[in-house]
């Protein structure tokens, strides 16, 4: 494998989101959205266009009906629909004079013909829409791996270049489509997702009796969102990674669920293809703009990408692990990005950390912490401090440890650390600095080791120290607000502002840390804070503090 332009323009554009969705690809934790764009250049309409040729159709004839009202789209589809209703219920009522039969059938022929109005001027053959298509093969591999893909499109495209392409019929299909996504379906299969409806070309596939295209029926949606019948796609959107392809983010439904689950799951970012004809050398303003609303108020990070980027994002996402890395190396593109948390007790570290279970997290301490820990450290006695120091410097060589041999093994994603290593320097009064500071670099390679402190961007929380305090409390530690600032402005010195963010949490949410937390790690240009280096000088004498910490 060698990297083309396209993939190269990708990786060194949006190394992040790759690295991010790859992570959650190999963890089973990732998805794909499709949108009416996705199929478009097999020849299918637009939905403005799909709609115009019902409303133009002999079966309707409502072209100058439909000029006349004016409204958004879904109410010109009705309005065709009540005209379509007019026409055809005397034929159905000589079928049948009962209510429900009358209605059902009604439905079935206004499906027929949307469906004549979807495939009218696409190829039947199988071959011909896979040369003429320029989203669905490049990401074949990626729904063949993610657990479960949404396809707001009608027609059975993707499926029929899933069976095309498939490796041995044997095998079976290898996916499963569903139209209702609260009823249990295979773990072991692809699972394919329309939520307006499926009409497969052959009418003997077809899995539902109802079409979300009118406004009647846009409006049962929204009322079966309201009701929770979409539970199970709000679950999905909370526990997965999503990549949006196709999509304008005009689908109410969709928009409100994005919205929904970003309120509910502030650290949980998806990604939105904004599709452009040519190579983007730079964002426009109205391109900053779109993007700033569509992370504030859906968590989509977007990406601006055209065709051959596409396509390279899907070649990047199904490439080998191990060739995927090396190359990316051979082109100076990182794909591994570690973030710590660091900060005082009770500024909402770990409260932070637990809302971004979609990266590679790693917890304060592998294992249960000890009960002095519970107190400040300029409280304890020298045999409790002694007793902590011990705890503290196993659990500090065997996380570095640990971060090493997954970064060695992995290489690919994005990871959040609670607490990084000398934070521990500021449990002790600065004429201990630097033998604590020589003590962490023993703990972090002992013996004849070689191992440095495994570097990262730090991001450093402080907040009021009466807020702090309160919130410390309730977790059953005593933080003072004295012990606090000296504690804060201690961590500013060990750190300084090379590699470092910091933020301000006083008066904010723990939405709005999470947000702020969430800027950092998606959209700012990542720097490393040489967390080795910072423990060297501490011991030798060139970082000093000269503030006493008490109480």
């Amino acid at each position: 494998m060698t990297l083309s332009d396209a993939e190269k323009n990708l990786l060194r554009r949006y190394p992040k989101a790759v690295a991010h969705m790859r992570w959650q690809l190999e963890a089973r934790r990732f998805g794909l959205i499709f949108g009416a764009g996705a199929s478009l250049s097999l020849g299918f309409p637009s939905w403005e266009a799909l709609v115009q040729r019902v409303v133009e159709s002999p079966e309707v004839d409502g072209a100058t009906l439909a000029r006349e009202v004016q409204k958004p789209l879904p109410i010109v589809a009705e309005v065709a629909y009540q005209a379509f209703r007019q026409r055809q219920i005397d034929q159905v009522r000589a079928v049948s004079q009962r209510t429900n039969d009358v209605e059902r059938l009604l439905m079935a022929r206004w499906i027929d013909l949307i469906h004549r109005c979807l495939y009218f001027g696409v190829p039947e053959a199988d071959s011909e829409l896979l040369a003429r298509d320029t989203v669905y093969k490049h990401l074949l591999p990626v729904v063949r791996r993610a657990p479960l893909t949404v396809n707001y499109n009608y027609d059975d495209s993707l499926q029929r270049l899933l069976l095309l392409t498939r490796a041995d019929i044997i095998e079976g299909r290898g996916f499963e489509t569903i139209v209702d996504p609260n009823l249990l379906y295979s773990s072991s299969k692809a699972i394919l997702y329309h939520p307006n409806g499926f009409l497969p070309r052959n009418h003997l596939e077809r899995t539902t009796d109802r079409i979300i295209f009118n406004d009647g029926t846009y409006a049962d949606q929204i009322s079966d969102l309201m009701m929770g019948t979409f539970s199970s796609m709000m679950h999905n959107l909370s526990q997965h990674t999503w990549l949006l392809v196709g999509l304008s983010l005009n689908d109410e439904t969709l928009r409100h669920m994005l919205h929904k689950s970003a309120l509910l799951n502030p650290g949980n970012y998806h990604y939105h293809v904004e599709h452009c004809r040519t190579p983007v050398a730079g964002l426009t303003r109205a391109m900053e703009g779109q993007a700033a609303a569509n992370f504030e108020t859906y968590n989509l990070v977007t990406l601006f990408l055209d065709s051959s980027e596409i396509a390279a994002l899907g070649n990047c996402l199904a490439a080998d692990h191990n060739d995927l890395r090396a190359l990316a190396e051979e082109n100076g593109v990182r794909l591994s990005y570690t973030f710590y948390l660091a900060g005082v007790p009770g500024v909402g570290k770990s409260t932070s950390l637990s809302h971004f279970k979609n990266l590679r997290t790693w917890d304060e301490w592998l294992e249960e912490r000890l009960p002095e820990m519970s107190k400040p450290f300029v409280s304890l006695t020298e045999e409790e401090r002694n007793k902590v120091d011990a705890w503290i410097m196993r659990q500090v060589g065997l996380k570095n440890r640990r971060l090493i041999d997954a970064e060695r093994d992995c290489g690919i994603g994005i990871t959040i650390v609670d607490r990084c290593v000398p934070d521990a320097v500021t449990f002790t009064q600065p004429d201990g600095w630097s033998n604590k500071s020589q003590t962490l670099i023993e703990a972090v390679s002992p013996g004849s080791a070689k191992r440095t402190v495994h570097p990262g961007h730090v991001i450093l929380l402080v907040g009021d120290p009466k807020e702090i305090k309160i919130r410390a409390a309730v977790k059953n530690k005593e933080t003072p607000e004295k012990y606090t600032e000296g504690m804060q402005r201690a961590l500013e010195l060990v750190y300084g502002e090379d590699g470092v963010s910091e933020i301000d949490a006083t008066n904010m949410t723990i939405r709005q840390v999470v947000k702020e937390i969430a800027r950092i790690v998606h959209l700012r240009r990542y720097s490393e804070c040489n967390l080795q280096k910072r423990l060297e000088d501490i011991r030798d004498g060139a970082i000093v503090n000269n503030e006493t910490i008490g109480l």
